[in-house]
Protein backbone atom coordinates (compact mmCIF):
# COMPACT_ATOMS: atom_id res chain seq x y z
CA UNK A 1 0.00 0.00 0.00
CA UNK A 2 1.25 3.76 -0.57
CA UNK A 3 2.45 5.53 2.30
CA UNK A 4 0.42 8.88 2.36
CA UNK A 5 1.07 11.67 4.32
CA UNK A 6 -0.27 11.52 8.56
CA UNK A 7 -3.75 11.44 9.01
CA UNK A 8 -5.30 14.35 10.40
CA UNK A 9 -6.60 13.18 13.55
CA UNK A 10 -3.10 11.82 14.70
CA UNK A 11 -1.33 14.49 16.65
CA UNK A 12 -0.04 17.37 14.96
CA UNK A 13 2.91 20.17 14.84
CA UNK A 14 6.21 20.37 15.46
CA UNK A 15 6.79 18.58 18.98
CA UNK A 16 4.72 15.56 17.58
CA UNK A 17 6.39 15.17 14.55
CA UNK A 18 9.38 15.14 16.20
CA UNK A 19 8.40 12.48 18.72
CA UNK A 20 7.88 10.72 15.76
CA UNK A 21 11.35 10.84 14.29
CA UNK A 22 12.82 9.76 17.43
CA UNK A 23 10.35 6.55 17.30
CA UNK A 24 11.31 6.00 13.68
CA UNK A 25 15.18 5.98 14.47
CA UNK A 26 14.09 3.55 17.30
CA UNK A 27 12.65 1.49 14.88
CA UNK A 28 15.92 0.96 12.59
CA UNK A 29 18.67 2.51 11.21
CA UNK A 30 16.56 4.10 8.11
CA UNK A 31 14.66 6.24 9.41
CA UNK A 32 12.40 8.61 7.37
CA UNK A 33 13.54 11.50 9.49
CA UNK A 34 17.13 10.94 7.70
CA UNK A 35 15.81 11.85 4.27
CA UNK A 36 13.99 14.73 5.51
CA UNK A 37 16.80 16.02 7.03
CA UNK A 38 18.78 15.08 3.82
CA UNK A 39 15.92 17.11 1.56
CA UNK A 40 16.33 20.31 4.42
CA UNK A 41 20.01 20.57 2.72
CA UNK A 42 19.00 21.15 -0.79
CA UNK A 43 19.21 25.06 -1.22
CA UNK A 44 16.19 27.18 -2.92
CA UNK A 45 16.08 27.55 -6.39
CA UNK A 46 17.92 24.18 -6.89
CA UNK A 47 16.57 20.60 -7.28
CA UNK A 48 18.18 17.21 -5.99
CA UNK A 49 17.03 13.76 -6.79
CA UNK A 50 15.80 10.75 -5.30
CA UNK A 51 19.20 8.94 -6.48
CA UNK A 52 21.45 11.59 -5.29
CA UNK A 53 19.69 11.57 -1.76
CA UNK A 54 19.68 8.06 -1.41
CA UNK A 55 23.30 8.43 -2.30
CA UNK A 56 24.52 10.84 0.21
CA UNK A 57 22.46 8.90 2.79
CA UNK A 58 23.61 5.21 2.08
CA UNK A 59 23.16 2.83 4.56
CA UNK A 60 21.08 0.51 2.04
CA UNK A 61 18.62 3.97 0.61
CA UNK A 62 17.34 3.60 -2.62
CA UNK A 63 15.37 5.91 -5.09
CA UNK A 64 12.41 4.42 -4.27
CA UNK A 65 12.77 4.53 -0.54
CA UNK A 66 13.73 7.61 -0.56
CA UNK A 67 10.50 8.72 -2.29
CA UNK A 68 8.27 6.88 -0.14
CA UNK A 69 9.49 8.68 3.02
CA UNK A 70 8.90 12.22 1.63
CA UNK A 71 5.84 11.17 1.20
CA UNK A 72 5.55 10.73 5.13
CA UNK A 73 7.35 14.52 5.04
CA UNK A 74 5.33 16.12 8.15
CA UNK A 75 6.71 19.50 7.67
CA UNK A 76 5.96 20.75 4.29
CA UNK A 77 7.35 22.97 2.92
CA UNK A 78 9.82 24.02 4.99
CA UNK A 79 11.44 20.56 4.85
CA UNK A 80 10.99 21.25 0.82
CA UNK A 81 10.57 17.43 -0.67
CA UNK A 82 9.29 19.76 -3.77
CA UNK A 83 13.16 19.99 -4.25
CA UNK A 84 13.27 16.44 -5.43
CA UNK A 85 12.57 15.01 -8.83
CA UNK A 86 14.04 12.42 -10.97
CA UNK A 87 17.26 11.54 -12.95
CA UNK A 88 15.95 12.68 -15.77
CA UNK A 89 14.93 16.27 -14.03
CA UNK A 90 11.50 15.44 -14.59
CA UNK A 91 8.77 16.45 -12.06
CA UNK A 92 8.59 12.96 -10.21
CA UNK A 93 5.50 12.99 -7.77
CA UNK A 94 4.22 14.84 -4.99
CA UNK A 95 2.77 13.05 -1.97
CA UNK A 96 1.24 10.57 -4.38
CA UNK A 97 -0.02 13.02 -7.35
CA UNK A 98 1.86 11.91 -10.17
CA UNK A 99 -0.38 13.43 -13.26
CA UNK A 100 1.31 17.21 -14.40
CA UNK A 101 -2.89 18.71 -13.39
CA UNK A 102 -2.98 16.95 -10.33
CA UNK A 103 -3.56 19.85 -7.86
CA UNK A 104 -0.30 18.46 -5.66
CA UNK A 105 1.66 17.95 -8.80
CA UNK A 106 0.69 21.69 -9.72
CA UNK A 107 1.81 23.02 -6.50
CA UNK A 108 4.77 21.81 -6.65
CA UNK A 109 5.90 23.04 -9.73
CA UNK A 110 4.53 26.31 -8.42
CA UNK A 111 7.15 26.15 -5.33
CA UNK A 112 9.66 25.27 -7.62
CA UNK A 113 8.89 28.40 -9.86
CA UNK A 114 8.64 30.78 -6.55
CA UNK A 115 12.01 29.43 -5.96
CA UNK A 116 13.85 30.53 -8.80
CA UNK A 117 14.21 27.25 -10.81
CA UNK A 118 14.27 26.86 -14.22
CA UNK A 119 12.48 24.88 -16.55
CA UNK A 120 13.36 23.27 -20.11
CA UNK A 121 10.88 24.46 -22.86
CA UNK A 122 9.38 21.99 -25.41
CA UNK A 123 10.83 18.67 -23.32
CA UNK A 124 10.90 15.45 -25.05
CA UNK A 125 7.61 13.83 -24.66
CA UNK A 126 6.12 17.00 -23.32
CA UNK A 127 7.03 16.31 -20.08
CA UNK A 128 7.87 19.28 -17.98
CA UNK A 129 12.12 19.16 -17.24
CA UNK A 130 14.28 21.33 -14.84
CA UNK A 131 17.36 22.49 -16.53
CA UNK A 132 20.43 21.02 -15.77
CA UNK A 133 21.72 24.06 -14.34
CA UNK A 134 18.93 24.31 -11.95
CA UNK A 135 20.28 20.80 -10.22
CA UNK A 136 22.56 20.75 -7.22
CA UNK A 137 24.35 17.40 -5.87
CA UNK A 138 26.19 16.50 -2.30
CA UNK A 139 29.69 17.55 -2.20
CA UNK A 140 31.83 14.58 -1.20
CA UNK A 141 32.77 16.41 1.46
CA UNK A 142 33.56 20.47 3.14
CA UNK A 143 35.49 21.78 5.82
CA UNK A 144 36.27 18.41 7.30
CA UNK A 145 32.53 16.95 7.47
CA UNK A 146 30.75 14.21 5.16
CA UNK A 147 27.82 14.55 3.96
CA UNK A 148 26.18 11.86 6.47
CA UNK A 149 27.93 13.99 9.21
CA UNK A 150 25.85 17.39 7.57
CA UNK A 151 22.06 15.37 7.45
CA UNK A 152 22.69 14.29 11.31
CA UNK A 153 23.45 17.86 11.99
CA UNK A 154 20.34 19.19 10.88
CA UNK A 155 17.33 20.32 13.04
CA UNK A 156 13.86 19.27 12.37
CA UNK A 157 11.12 21.75 13.33
CA UNK A 158 10.50 21.31 16.99
CA UNK A 159 13.71 19.41 18.19
CA UNK A 160 15.54 22.31 19.14
CA UNK A 161 13.29 23.33 21.23
CA UNK A 162 12.72 19.94 22.68
CA UNK A 163 15.96 19.47 23.26
CA UNK A 164 16.51 23.02 24.90
CA UNK A 165 13.48 21.58 27.30
CA UNK A 166 15.42 18.29 28.14
CA UNK A 167 18.73 20.00 29.17
CA UNK A 168 16.75 22.35 31.64
CA UNK A 169 14.73 19.71 32.78
CA UNK A 170 18.40 17.61 33.80
CA UNK A 171 19.60 17.97 36.74
CA UNK A 172 22.81 17.81 35.36
CA UNK A 173 22.44 19.86 32.61
CA UNK A 174 24.92 23.83 32.58
CA UNK A 175 22.72 26.68 32.77
CA UNK A 176 21.81 28.23 29.41
CA UNK A 177 20.07 26.74 26.30
CA UNK A 178 21.22 23.64 24.55
CA UNK A 179 23.86 24.12 21.86
CA UNK A 180 21.92 23.30 18.85
CA UNK A 181 24.29 21.43 15.83
CA UNK A 182 25.04 23.82 13.07
CA UNK A 183 24.95 23.01 9.18
CA UNK A 184 27.98 23.13 6.89
CA UNK A 185 25.27 23.98 4.30
CA UNK A 186 24.26 27.39 5.75
CA UNK A 187 22.85 28.69 2.19
CA UNK A 188 20.41 25.56 2.17
CA UNK A 189 18.97 26.34 5.58
CA UNK A 190 19.08 30.05 5.59
CA UNK A 191 15.89 31.91 6.12
CA UNK A 192 14.25 28.51 7.45
CA UNK A 193 11.16 29.77 10.08
CA UNK A 194 9.47 27.60 11.93
CA UNK A 195 5.92 26.35 11.33
CA UNK A 196 3.59 24.30 13.09
CA UNK A 197 2.51 22.65 9.93
CA UNK A 198 -0.15 19.65 10.44
CA UNK A 199 0.50 17.98 7.05
CA UNK A 200 -0.89 17.97 3.61
CA UNK A 201 -3.15 20.80 4.22
CA UNK A 202 -0.33 23.43 3.70
CA UNK A 203 0.73 22.76 0.14
CA UNK A 204 -2.57 25.35 -0.20
CA UNK A 205 -0.54 27.55 1.86
CA UNK A 206 0.65 31.04 0.39
CA UNK A 207 4.12 30.21 -0.75
CA UNK A 208 4.99 34.02 1.04
CA UNK A 209 5.69 32.29 4.20
CA UNK A 210 8.41 30.26 2.50
CA UNK A 211 10.34 33.22 0.95
CA UNK A 212 13.42 34.11 2.53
Amino acid sequence: DPITPSSASAPSGPKASAKRAREDRDEGSRAPSDVWRAVSLVPRGRVSSYGELARALGGGWGPREVGQALKRNPYPPVVPCHRVVRADRTMGGYFGGTDADDPRMVAKVRLLEEEGVRFEKGAAGGLLRVQAESVWRFPAAAAGQSAAAAIEAVRLPGEAEEEQTQAASSACSLAGPAPQATSIYAAALAGRRRHDFGGLPTLAMDVESERA
